[in-house]
Order: C-alpha cells, then structure tokens, then sequence
C-alpha cells in the first residue's frame, strides 16, 4: 500500500471551515482528512482538475468551494483556497 500524502490547510481555509453550519462543516473536515488517500480520493468527491493550473483541483460542498494544489514528488497536498458562493 502505498503511504499517504501529507495535508496541510491554510489558516484562512482553516477559518472558513470552522465558521461553516455543522452539516457543511463535517462534510468538509471529512473531504480535508480523505485527501491523504490521494488519487483514490478522486473517485469519492466531486473533484476537477483547475484547467491551466498544474496539479490544482477543485471541490464543491454545498455552495463552499475549495481548492486544493498536489506535490506528487513530496506527497503533500495544500488546501489552499476555499470561499463561499
């Protein structure tokens, strides 16, 4: 088995998704922690590859979206941006 991929949130992401409704907010922790399964992950969400963007996707939970940046050689992925539409 392949070993996980590190995740790491910034604190502006972090922010927004401790100051989302319950049901959204435990929707999202769950997406954050499933994305150390990486490429599996894929496959479970609701995920796009960032046309012109390498390595960048994107998610949506509920009207939240969040985008995420995928060191494959290091194995880390970086939720980097999240907002509210």
């Amino acid at each position: 088995m392949a070993s996980k991929y590190k995740v790491t949130v910034r604190p502006d992401v972090d922010a927004l998704i401790n100051g989302m409704p319950a049901p959204q907010k435990d929707k999202a922790v769950n997406f954050v922690n499933d994305l150390a399964d990486y490429p599996a992950v894929l496959g479970r969400w609701d995920i796009e590859k960032i046309r012109g963007r390498p390595n960048t996707y994107r998610t949506r939970i509920g009207r939240y979206r969040f985008l995420f940046v995928v060191d494959k050689i290091n194995r880390a992925i970086e939720v980097a941006y999240a907002e509210f539409k």
